[in-house]
């Protein structure tokens, strides 16, 4: 797969503070949860930031982790 193929976004994280990552795909915040999830099947994923950086946030749909790495 090439770079123009791949499906992610950039979200920069400080340390030790935690982000909720939208796994339903209908949030207006994405990459964050903003509770579009509500009747569905899906729950965020909680993500802990172990430094100040930038972490690429799956956008592939294989629910795999928050952490891309096709990225």
């Amino acid at each position: 797969m090439s770079n123009d193929e791949k499906n992610y976004t950039k979200l920069d994280v400080v340390s030790g503070k935690s982000y909720f990552i939208c796994q339903c795909g209908q949030s207006a915040k994405y990459p964050l949860c903003d509770g579009s999830h509500k009747n569905t099947s899906f729950s965020p994923e909680k993500y802990v930031a172990s430094a100040d950086t930038s972490v690429s946030v799956c956008g592939c749909n294989d629910l795999k982790t928050v952490v891309c790495n096709c990225a």
